[in-house]
């Protein structure tokens, strides 16, 4: 690959102590920088739902969200996340080891909001569930979000 291979390793000590844990502006900068890098397998899909109608622009739709949150998830499983989000230097790992995700869990991570998105486009009050999803890490000393309890993962710095 290139010379920043040697910096996807997960962060060192178990269990942590989360003492880096990533705050919510950076954390929102590295949601963005995982979107940007998606856009790879979300353009293929929406220069598709241009060109038909109907249902099938409605499954379409959703096929492309769900393809874009399973590569998030590859990502969080192999790297911590997307190759921008890894270069801001921002990882999600497990919350009690430090590993990295299996893709399982990378999986529930990433398909939680994902489907909060797809169901947002049909019915306006999943908005209000996708934004308390991210405001609820607000809450938490660990700064967690709903997909992050589900997932049991943290978001460091590295």
């Amino acid at each position: 690959m290139s010379d920043f291979e040697g910096n996807w390793a997960p962060p060192s000590g178990a269990p942590m102590s989360h003492n880096d844990i990533a705050g919510f502006w950076i954390r929102l900068l590295a949601h963005i920088c995982d979107q940007v890098n998606s856009l790879v397998v979300a353009i293929p899909f929406v220069v598709v739902s241009v060109f038909v109608d109907g249902p099938a622009a409605d499954a379409v739709t959703i096929a492309g969200g769900l393809a874009t949150a399973w590569i998030i998830a590859k990502w969080t499983s192999e790297r911590g996340g997307s190759p921008l989000r890894a270069r801001l230097g921002v990882l999600v790992i497990d919350q009690s080891d430090g590993a990295f995700l299996d893709m399982t869990r990378s999986l529930k991570r990433a398909m939680f909001p994902a489907v909060l998105a797809i169901a947002s486009q049909y019915l306006w009050v999943f908005i209000i569930f996708a934004l308390l999803d991210y405001f609820v890490s607000f809450l938490s000393a660990t700064r967690q979000t709903w997909h992050d309890r589900i997932a049991g993962s943290v978001v460091v710095r590295r």
